[in-house]
């Protein structure tokens, strides 16, 4: 249900707003370590809305699981034994949901190819792309880059980033809408 991922990022959006007003009578110190974990948030939200989003999908039917499986590059690349045919027949289920919940949802190039095949466009991605490199420096470095500047998020960065994903999630959900009425699985070619 595509719009319950919407609306329960509506809420997120509004909690973010609310957040940055308690944020703002802190000291500088305070601020940036709380803008840090809030801009890091919003990543970690927009992975989770593409992955739900896509395992949704894939998996609400015979017909698109077989699509996916059919087409996605790393799938195509398997040999089986025909002894074994059987086998990944019964698990070809569990099979794609493993797949489906090993992917980096980060890698935005790639999981755009993904969704590009089943007719959904998730748009520019350059920003967002950026904006995860910084979320990788505040979750595995404590906010430096990789020279050990310390990154500066600031109020304006967080606001920018929570609507641009906002925007990402509004656009992915419309679409899914569209594509869930076509009632066939596009013949697009995973990645």
């Amino acid at each position: 249900d595509y719009t319950y991922d919407r609306e329960l990022f509506d809420e997120c959006y509004g909690e973010i707003g609310r957040l940055l007003e308690t944020i703002d009578p802190l000291d500088a110190q305070s601020k940036e370590v709380l803008y840090r974990l809030l801009y890091a948030n919003i990543i970690t939200r927009m992975e989770t809305f593409l992955a739900d989003t896509l395992k949704s999908y894939v998996l609400s039917s015979e017909k698109n699981t077989r699509f996916f499986t059919e087409n996605y590059k790393p799938f195509k690349k398997e040999l089986v034994p025909l002894s074994d045919i059987y086998k990944r027949v019964d698990n070809q289920p569990s099979c794609v949901r493993q797949v489906l919940d090993s992917l980096m949802y980060h890698d935005l190039p790639k999981i755009k190819q993904i969704y590009k095949s089943i007719n959904v466009d998730i748009g520019d991605i350059g920003d967002l792309a950026k904006a995860v490199m910084i979320r990788h420096d505040i979750v595995h470095r404590n906010g430096k880059d990789k020279d050990g500047n310390q990154r500066t998020i600031t109020r304006s960065m967080v606001e920018e980033l929570a609507t641009k994903v906002a925007d990402l999630i509004y656009d992915v959900s419309n679409q899914m809408a569209f594509v869930d009425t076509l009632g066939e699985v596009p013949d697009i070619f995973v990645e």
